[in-house]
C-alpha cells in the first residue's frame, strides 16, 4: 500500500474543499430551486381582528439556514370598484379607489424589527386604540416583513468568521444573499359590519396563456358583485358533472378577496377537466375559513361552456 506524506494529505484535501462546496451548492440550488420561498413563514397567512377585540398576534419564523434580520411595517394595498389591486403608497397609484381605511393609523406593534437565527420564532403583538368616534366598518392595512439587506450582511460576515476558525474556506467565495419580503392583510371590523356577494357570470374558456406542459388546458372567468361594508374572503371551486357523477376539477378551492372599498372583481379559475369532458359545470363558493360567515355557502352559478 502507497503511503501518502501527511502534508501532502492535507494539501489534497484543501484543494478538494472548495470544488467540493461548490458542487454542493450546485446540487443545493437543483433540489430546492424556489427555497426562498419558503424561508420566511408567517402565521396567520391573513389577521381578521373581530369587533370586540384589541389586542392580536402575528408569528414570524426564519425557515431558513442563516441568521436573519427582519424589519416590520405598513403597506396600503387598496382595490378600484372594478376589483383592481393596486399600492397607494406609489404617486398616482390612488385614481379610482374609493371608501379605503387604513388600519395602521390606530394599531401598535412590539417589536419594531428582529434578528432571528435558524428555526427561530418571533412573536409581533398588535394593540388597536379605537377612538369613540370611529365610523363602523372595515379598516385595512398590509403587514409587511422585510429583511434588512445591510444588518443580514453584518451578520453573514460575523457568522462566516466564526465558521473559518474552525474550518479553511479562505479560498472559497461561496454563498448566495436572496432577500425576502412579505405581506399580508390586517382586517380591523368595527362595529355593525355585513357583506354580501352575488356570481353573475362564469364562462369556461380555453388557457391562452399555457406555456408549459402542467399548465392547465382551461380556466373558468368568474364575475363577482359584492354589497356592504366589508370584505368578503371567499373560496371558489369548479364542479363538473359527467357521467352522473359531479367530480371537483380544481386541484385545489381558489381563495380569493373582494375587498370592502371594491363593487365587483373577475377572477381566472384554473380547471383540469376529466378525459370524457363534462355534461355540466357549476361553481361553488363558500366562505373562508378567516371570513365573519366562515363555510357558509356565499353563492353558486352554472357555467357556460
Amino acid at each position: 500500500m502507497t503511503k501518502v506524506k501527511s502534508g501532502t494529505h492535507r494539501n489534497y484535501i484543501g484543494y478538494l474543499r472548495p470544488i467540493f462546496l461548490k458542487s454542493l451548492l450546485v446540487v443545493s440550488l437543483a433540489l430546492f430551486p424556489f427555497g426562498v420561498a419558503h424561508a420566511l413563514r408567517i402565521f396567520p397567512e391573513r389577521l381578521v381582528i373581530k369587533p370586540d377585540e384589541n389586542i392580536a398576534s402575528l408569528y414570524i419564523k426564519n425557515s431558513s439556514q442563516r441568521t436573519k434580520a427582519y424589519r416590520f411595517g405598513w403597506r396600503h394595498l387598496a382595490m378600484t370598484t372594478t376589483g383592481e389591486i393596486r399600492n397607494i403608497d406609489k404617486p398616482g397609484k390612488s385614481e379610482g379607489v374609493l371608501g379605503y381605511r387604513p388600519a395602521d393609523d390606530f394599531i401598535r406593534y412590539s417589536p419594531r424589527q428582529a434578528v432571528l437565527k435558524p428555526g427561530d420564532t418571533q412573536h409581533v403583538t398588535l394593540l388597536l386604540r379605537r377612538s369613540q368616534d370611529l365610523e363602523p366598518g372595515e379598516y385595512r392595512s398590509h403587514f409587511v416583513v422585510e429583511e434588512m439587506p445591510g444588518k443580514a450582511q453584518e451578520i453573514e460576515e460575523t457568522e462566516k468568521k466564526e465558521r473559518e476558525k474552525d474550518l479553511d474556506t479562505s479560498h472559497t467565495n461561496v454563498g448566495i444573499n436572496l432577500l425576502v419580503s412579505r405581506s399580508f392583510p390586517v382586517y380591523v371590523l368595527h362595529g355593525e359590519t355585513s357583506a354580501t356577494i352575488k356570481l353573475t357570470k362564469a364562462v369556461l374558456k380555453k388557457n391562452q396563456n399555457k406555456t408549459e406542459k402542467h399548465h392547465p388546458d382551461h380556466v373558468v372567468y368568474l364575475d363577482i358583485q359584492k354589497e356592504g361594508n366589508r370584505s368578503v374572503i371567499g373560496m371558489a371551486k369548479v364542479l363538473c358533472k359527467s357521467d352522473n357523477e359531479e367530480v371537483q376539477v380544481t386541484k385545489l378551492p381558489k381563495i380569493f378577496a373582494v375587498y370592502a372599498e371594491a363593487q365587483s372583481r373577475q377572477e381566472r379559475i384554473a380547471v383540469h377537466l376529466p378525459p370524457g369532458g363534462c355534461k355540466s359545470m357549476r361553481i361553488e363558493v363558500t366562505a373562508h375559513k378567516d371570513d365573519v360567515l366562515s363555510g357558509e355557502v356565499l353563492g353558486e352559478i352554472d357555467v357556460a361552456m
